[in-house]
């Protein structure tokens, strides 16, 4: 039977001081069938060199989009359903300031 990916969907403007610990919950989960779409919505404070120091320059689990204006939470929501919606997938919405407490299947 195959696995079902988890495709975890992660918005955030000016999260430096959380962006961190969210992304590392999901990096670290035993279940290795992920992907996370990950959108800065216009950051002004740190979070894009915190998140690139964590992701590296490629990480094949991570798509890292950076807006350069603020748009909406939702539209970002929108905008990676619209252009990387894939069958026989989950999606999660996970605010950059919430983790997971335990490194578990998720």
């Amino acid at each position: 039977m195959k696995e079902i990916k988890i495709n975890a969907i992660v918005n955030l403007f000016n999260c430096q001081e959380y962006i961190e610990q969210c992304l590392m919950s999901i990096l670290t989960q035993k279940y290795s069938n992920y992907h996370i779409y990950l959108t800065n919505d216009a950051s002004t404070d740190n979070s894009d060199a915190v998140i690139k120091n964590i992701i590296g320059g490629n990480n094949s689990k991570v798509t890292y989009v950076v807006n350069k204006t603020n748009v909406t939470a939702l539209e970002n929501i929108i905008n990676v359903l619209n252009n990387h919606l894939e069958e026989d997938s989950i999606y999660c919405l996970i605010d950059a300031d919430d983790f997971f407490a335990r490194k578990r299947h998720f």
